[in-house]
């Protein structure tokens, strides 16, 4: 009996009380040695199963009755690898409802802890939760996980149900360079804007000149949000962004000339948003705890890569309109792409402000 208790105390080393054992949406990786204590909360609505009166929660009565049940679907729905090595579960589980002290009170959430034998007890540490897949697309996990002096932080969620933990600087800036890629080539509010800024120019020094204040502009407030060194909310940051392309687009239409220069320093202002968009996204993937830098530099990274294959692609697709379609006009393109932009830029900033 002994032994349990103090195996169920390492399992929640972090939580302060087995009164509230630990709060929903929360998991943690305590690595000691070549053991590993683990401990998630799992939403009750994926084991339909146990819930005996419907009610959508775990009571106690109703927990005991299903215990060996939750314990092999938790086995089956979470996978452990340390160095590439898959870990062993122990054969005790503990299944435990987040108050200790309340037998006829039913919870939507419920907490499992179990020990693992680690093949290796050195290298990156690997976490799949298959039922994230099925999940509600906000239902995030946030995992905490220590070995030795080591401690690291990742999100999970339904996108991306799997993910690493204490990898070096070098591998924790490749894992964030596809997620900054992601971000952008699927952000229609930042792929607007940067066609309302580079429809404006025909010449490569415009070009240049307006796609690296943007860069510079957003990276710099990526870094500082990113960092918490500087925060605005994103109730606020979200409808200025989309304010921004609507500007833009109006200026496109508004002035047939434009000043490179001018140009380039109202895009830096916006780019200054924009930075503090991205940093929402990365923080939501959640930053690694021993190299935030290297998280921040992949997921910036990847968001250059991303706005490169943007704007090449937007390149071509403009050189091939123009060779099969004779006389083609520079303004009649503009004119129609800020109009658009103007228009899903003002749906976005009414969605938003209601929002």
């Amino acid at each position: 009996m002994l032994r349990r208790l103090l195996l169920l105390l390492c399992l929640l080393f972090a939580q302060a009380t087995i009164a509230h054992v630990m709060a929903d949406k929360q998991g943690t990786v305590n690595i000691q040695g070549d053991r590993a204590y683990v401990a998630m909360t799992l939403p009750v609505y994926r084991f339909a199963f146990a819930d005996d009166n419907g009610d959508g929660k775990l009571d106690e009565r109703e927990l005991q009755r299903h215990a060996a049940e939750l314990q092999k679907a938790f086995s089956s729905q979470f996978h452990l690898q340390v160095g590439g090595h898959e870990a062993v579960a122990a054969a005790e589980t503990f299944v435990l409802l987040p108050h200790a002290n309340t037998p006829n009170e039913g919870y939507d959430y419920l907490i499992i802890a179990q020990q693992y034998h680690l093949p290796a007890a050195t290298g990156p540490v690997s976490l799949r939760v298959d039922w994230l897949r099925e999940a509600k697309p906000t239902e995030l996990l946030t995992v905490r996980a220590t070995r030795g002096l080591e401690a690291d932080l990742m999100i999970l969620s339904p996108e991306q149900p799997d993910g690493h933990l204490f990898l070096n600087a070098w591998q924790t800036l490749l894992r964030y360079l596809p997620v900054g890629m992601e971000h952008i080539l699927f952000g229609l509010d930042h792929l607007l804007f940067l066609l309302t800024v580079v429809v404006a120019g025909a010449s490569w020094r415009y070009w240049l000149t307006v796609v690296t204040s943007f860069t510079l502009a957003h990276s710099v407030t990526l870094t500082l949000s990113a960092l918490n060194i500087m925060a605005w909310p994103s109730s606020l940051v979200e409808p200025l962004i989309a304010l921004s392309i609507v500007l833009m687009g109006a200026d496109n239409l508004l002035r047939q000339q434009v000043s490179t220069m001018q140009r380039a320093g109202f895009v830096f202002l916006c780019g200054l948003l924009h930075g503090m968009g991205f940093a929402g996204a990365v923080g939501s993937a959640g930053l690694s705890s021993s190299h935030k830098l290297a998280s921040i530099a992949g997921f910036n990274f990847g968001i250059e890569l991303g706005q490169a294959t943007f704007l090449i692609s937007l390149g071509l697709v403009g050189w091939l309109a123009q060779r099969l379609s004779s006389g083609t006009q520079r303004l009649p393109a503009r004119k129609l792409a800020s109009v658009t932009a103007v228009v899903l830029g003002l749906g976005m900033l009414g969605s938003r402000i209601v929002g």
